[in-house]
């Protein structure tokens, strides 16, 4: 049922005709102080030949009390939100100091040691590749990973090339593929990286820092260790 107010009674109470707020105002600025007054002002001046139907009179009881639960029910969810974010905020600040697994394709080689990354298999497959590549482009390695199950699949490079001769520090690449079904199909890779710092703010909200300084959604980490 439609709720209608009479538009002499609101121009005595000082409240605007709604159809003129509307070129000038949203259609939800009718609060609820100015609902409840209209609605007690219409039952004290309503006409005694022509009283307001209780049917009438209870349906604007309704659409006042859900009025009222939609915007405490929203004020409830505002609360639940800050304390998943505060949660969220400690959970990343744990993190700190340790690798995780993030999406991309990078390889940090350092002076010493060798590199390692991750790639996420769709289904099992018999044979699964990844090509280590230079800046260039110019592929460094070739690394046979054999069968492997569907899932998330980590891999190790001992910084050598494919003559087995050390190559000097800095930033890779890699490129994977997995035979699934008779075809060879490109893999999402990912990288090992330790995180430095939390970042909170934005539309992403918490997010990690890299120790390259590369930021990451806290909702992206595949793995910890």
């Amino acid at each position: 049922m439609e709720v209608v107010f009479d538009t002499r009674l609101m121009q005595e109470l000082g409240i605007a005709d709604p159809k003129a707020r509307e070129r000038r105002r949203p259609k939800d600025t009718l609060g609820q102080e100015d609902f409840l007054k209209l609605m007690t002002t219409q039952l004290r001046m309503q006409s005694p030949l022509q009283p307001l139907e209780n049917g009438q009179f209870l349906a604007q009881m309704a659409q006042f009390s859900s009025v009222k639960g939609i915007q405490e029910l929203t004020a409830s969810f505002a609360k639940l939100a800050d304390a998943l974010a505060a949660a969220r905020a400690l959970q990343a600040a744990a993190m700190v100091g340790r690798e995780v697994t993030v999406p991309g394709s990078v390889l940090e080689l350092e002076s010493r040691g060798g590199a390692r990354g991750a790639v996420d298999v769709p289904a099992s497959s018999g044979q699964v590749v990844v090509r280590v590549l230079d800046a260039s482009g110019q592929l460094i390695r070739r690394l046979e990973l054999g069968s492997r199950p569907a899932g998330l699949t980590s891999f190790s490079w001992d910084g050598t090339d494919e003559a087995g001769e050390p190559v000097a520090p800095g930033t890779y690449r890699f490129e994977a593929q997995a035979r699934i079904d008779g075809q060879m199909q490109a893999l999402e890779g990912y990288r090992l990286a330790r995180v430095r710092a939390v970042a909170l703010g934005g539309e992403e909200g918490v997010r990690l820092v890299l120790a390259n300084g590369d930021q990451v959604s806290l909702a992206k980490v595949r793995q910890i260790f």
